[in-house]
Formats: C-alpha cells, structure tokens, sequence
C-alpha cells in the first residue's frame, strides 16, 4: 500500500500539513509472523488461542480494563467471558435476539451489552468472576428496555456512571447505570445510529454516527444537548451510502475519529467539529481506534485482494507526525 504523510500541528495541537509518500509495514508495531509473498494473507500476530465455545458468528469482542478478561457476543443469542490466565469461561444468556455490540466500563466490575431484540443488559462481571459458575441466565444483569428498534452500540462514559446506547430507531439513548433508566432520548440523527463514544477526558460529552452519513457532537449536561450536527456531503453520482460506521476519541479528548462507507477516516476537533485530517482508505472503513498512548490510529477497511480478507490501515501521530505506517491484507 502507498503511503501518505502528514503533519497533525497547529490550533490546538492539530492542524493538516501533506507530506512524501513512502512505504512500511505493520511488522515493526505487530508481533510478527508474516507470509513472505506479499500476495498471500497472512497472520498479523502470533494466535494465543483459539476460543470456540459459540456455537455462531462472533459479532462484538471487548476485553476487560483489566486485561485478563475478554467477552465475546454471538449470532447464537450469547455473550462468553473469558479469562485467559487460567481458561475460565462463562456463558451468559439473557438476549433473545443476535448480541449486536458489548462494552466494558473503565473499572471491568460491568460490562453492557446490546442485541436486536431491543434491549441493553447490565452485567455484575465482579460478581461472575467471584462464583466461577459456567453460566448465567440473566440472573446477574439489569435488563435496559424502551427501545423501538435493534442496539448497534453502546459505550460507558469515563465515570462508569452513565451509559450511552444507539439504535435502528435512529436515537441516541442515555442511560443510568445505578437503576437502569434512561434519562434522555436524543433525536438528531435521521438514520440508524451505528456508532456511539464517550469522550475520555469528559463524562458527559459523547460523539455519534449514523447511516444517514451525519455526526453529532453531544454535550448531555445542557438543555439542549447537541453541540453541532456534522451532515453528510451526499453526490447524486455516488453509488456508495456515506454511511458512517465507527467513531473513536483520541485519549486527550480533543479529537476523535470517524469512518465509514465513504473510504475516508476523518479526524475532527471536538470543540468545532471541524475535519484537521482527512485519511483515504479506498475501501469502507469499518473499524477505527487510537492507540491507547494516543501515538497512532488504527482503520480496518474492507478487503479488495484477489484472497478477499481485511485490510488494517496505521497512522503514525507521534510527535506531531501523521504518516502511515502501512498496510497489509489478512484473512477476515
């Protein structure tokens, strides 16, 4: 893949500068076992294990803050936890329809989880991991309901209070994690809301996307709570939804990210809503996080190889840099 470079400078520490062109490979940043043709997929890292309880296709994975503990929701109606120090395992049961995303809070004692049959579910991790039992039926979760349509996301703000979900009925609901109660119903967006975040340095700001191509940014603390509505730009020649699909903050809060159909990963600032880089991925992008120190952004787009598969996409920020460190197809 032909790189791009870029400066992240300027007002409020990001601005957009283009640079050379050059090409590198994630090896240096991914444990490496790589195929030597560059024609042929390959691993990115070295398998660990292999978790294979589901008895469908695992839709969501999240691990825990405390890194022990994994989960993993399903077509098959379930969610699984699991420990991978010592191979514990834990079947939680509860949903009556797909499991469609899963979230840990910030201290890994919940964890949310939403499905198309509507609802939300609150789950005790703490408590599961003290009794060691193989499976749940619901009994350790707060059931969330109130929904008109399918759960596409759900994310816990930084205090662990307050928990944010997005759904086919094209709103964003706020929720309280003490009673289960939603506190506010957010209507701006005029598609399935698709993606949803809390900010990390604010407990009440939060941004989301939807499959109408539009982006709010949200502040829940104040009347009237949407600080800008970001539209979508549609062409009538477009052929592709400009839907957007996943949304993640920086981890100094003052810029997050979003991508989608459109093939681009945008990175905007928070207080304006203004784009300060624009990244082209040629393919949807249908995933997007930042490195936890804040150093890179990482985009899984879809795969165009004669193999099929996935391709990850990085971008250096580190010291102000915004180059991409390369990008390989695997098998997804």
């Amino acid at each position: 893949t032909v790189a791009e470079s870029h400066r992240l400078q300027g007002r409020g520490g990001w601005s957009r500068q283009e640079g050379s062109d050059n090409v590198s490979l994630l090896r240096d940043y991914l444990l490496p076992t790589l195929s030597s043709s560059p024609l042929l997929p390959f691993a990115m890292a070295k398998e660990c294990a292999s978790l294979k309880l589901h008895r469908s296709s695992v839709t969501c994975c999240a691990f825990s803050p405390q890194d022990d503990v994994l989960c993993s929701g399903s077509l098959d109606l379930t969610l699984m936890l699991w420990r991978l120090s010592d191979g514990w395992s834990h079947r939680l049961r509860g949903h009556s329809g797909w499991v469609t995303c899963c979230s840990f809070n910030r201290q890994g004692s919940l964890l949310a989880s939403g499905s198309a049959d509507e609802t939300l579910r609150l789950w005790d991790v703490e408590k599961m991991l003290r009794e060691e039992a193989e499976e749940s039926d619901g009994e350790h979760s707060l059931l969330l309901k109130g929904y008109g349509g399918s759960i596409r996301c759900c994310s816990f703000n930084s205090s662990g209070r307050v928990l944010c979900s997005g759904s086919t009925d094209e709103t964003v609901r706020i929720w309280r994690v003490k009673d289960g109660k939603c506190v506010k119903v957010l209507r701006e967006h005029a598609g399935w809301v698709l993606c949803c975040c809390f900010s990390p340095s604010s407990a009440s700001l939060l941004v989301s996307g939807a499959a109408d191509g539009g982006v709010c940014i949200w502040d829940i603390k104040i009347p009237e709570p949407c600080l800008k509505h970001i539209k979508s730009k549609k062409s009538m020649r477009s052929l592709r939804s400009s839907e957007v699909t996943c949304c993640a903050f920086h981890p100094d809060g003052k810029v997050f990210c979003v991508g989608g159909e459109d093939k681009q990963l945008r990175l905007l600032r928070v207080e304006d809503g203004e784009v300060v880089e624009l990244l082209r991925c040629q393919q949807s992008v249908t995933g997007c996080a930042f490195q936890p120190g804040g150093g890179r952004v990482l985009a899984s787009v879809e795969g165009s190889s004669l193999f099929g598969g996935h391709l990850l996409r990085l971008w250096k920020l580190r010291g102000g840099e915004g180059e991409e460190e390369g990008g390989r197809e695997g098998e997804g």
